[in-house]
C-alpha cells in the first residue's frame, strides 16, 4: 500500500491551510501521525506496514517535514498547484512513485480519521479487483430537496416545490456526499488514465464515515470548530478515574 498525501501550498479560502496550528502541531502533521500509527496496527499477528508514503506539494516547509519522516516528497509543478487543476491529473504526475501498490490517499484536511477506520477500508479493498475504487462519504443531512434560493428581498423559494411533501428527512432517501477522507485505488486504474476529476472510476463503492472523521478544513472559521474538537478527543483519551 502507497499512501498519497496531496497538499498544495495556497488555498484561495485558506492560504498556507496546511501548514496552520491545530492543537500545537501543523495541519498535515495529524495526517502524518495518522500514517505512522497505521504502520503499528497488527493484525491476526503480522503488521501492516505501509510500503511508502509519498508526499506531493509546492511548499517547501510541507515537503521538508514529509523528507523528515522519510517519506518520498514530490515537488509538485505550478500548472497542478492552481484552484482548476484535477486531482486526477495531480495523481498521474505522482504515478511513477506508486510502483503497482494499491494507493490510498489521504487529504491533510481531515485531521479527525481514526486509524481502525483507515485500515478497515484497505484490509476490505486489497487483493480485489473489483471495485476499483473506494471513496470515503459522509450521510448528507441537509438533503437537497430542502434546499432554497434566494430572490429580491431575500424571498426564500423551494427549488423542489415539486418535492414538498417529502420535505421530512425521514421520508427521503439517504444520500451521501464525499468527505475527502478517505480515497483507495488500484495504482493500475491511475496509470491508465481510468481515474476522472471527481476521482470516479468504473467501479467507485462507497465507504461511509462518522461525521466527526468527515469533518473537512476548508475555510479559516472550520479551524474553531477543529479547536473543538480535538479538545474533546483529547479529553475522551484522557481514562477517568475509579
Amino acid at each position: 500500500m502507497t499512501f498519497f498525501v496531496p497538499a498544495r501550498r495556497n488555498s484561495e479560502r485558506f492560504p498556507r491551510k496546511n501548514t496552520a496550528n491545530l492543537s500545537g502541531k501543523p495541519l498535515i502533521a495529524h495526517t502524518f501521525d495518522l500514517i505512522d500509527e497505521l504502520a503499528l496496527i497488527r493484525d491476526a499477528g503480522r503488521v501492516l506496514m505501509p510500503t511508502k508514503t509519498v508526499v506531493s506539494s509546492d511548499d517547501d516547509d510541507v515537503l521538508s517535514m514529509a523528507s523528515q519522516r522519510g517519506y518520498e516528497a514530490v515537488s509538485r509543478p505550478e500548472r497542478l498547484c492552481t484552484s482548476t487543476a484535477k486531482m486526477s491529473d495531480v495523481l498521474c504526475h505522482a504515478v511513477s512513485h506508486f510502483s503497482d501498490d494499491d494507493v490510498c490517499v489521504l487529504y491533510p484536511t481531515n485531521p479527525f480519521r481514526r486509524a481502525a477506520t483507515v485500515m478497515s477500508a484497505i484490509l476490505a479493498f486489497a487483493g480485489t479487483t473489483s471495485p476499483t475504487s473506494v471513496m470515503g462519504v459522509e450521510k448528507v443531512i441537509q438533503r437537497p430537496v430542502g434546499l432554497m434560493s434566494m430572490g429580491h428581498l431575500n424571498k426564500l423559494a423551494l427549488n423542489r416545490p415539486d418535492m414538498v411533501h417529502v420535505y421530512q428527512s425521514q421520508m427521503q432517501d439517504a444520500e451521501y456526499r464525499a468527505n475527502g477522507a478517505l480515497y483507495l485505488f488500484h495504482s493500475k486504474t491511475i496509470m491508465n488514465g481510468d481515474v476522472d476529476a471527481q476521482l470516479f472510476t468504473e467501479d467507485t463503492r462507497g465507504y461511509i464515515m462518522d461525521a466527526v472523521e468527515s469533518f473537512e478544513i476548508d475555510e479559516p472559521e472550520d479551524m474553531v470548530m477543529a479547536f473543538a474538537l480535538a479538545q474533546i478527543n483529547a479529553l475522551e483519551a484522557i481514562p477517568c478515574r475509579p
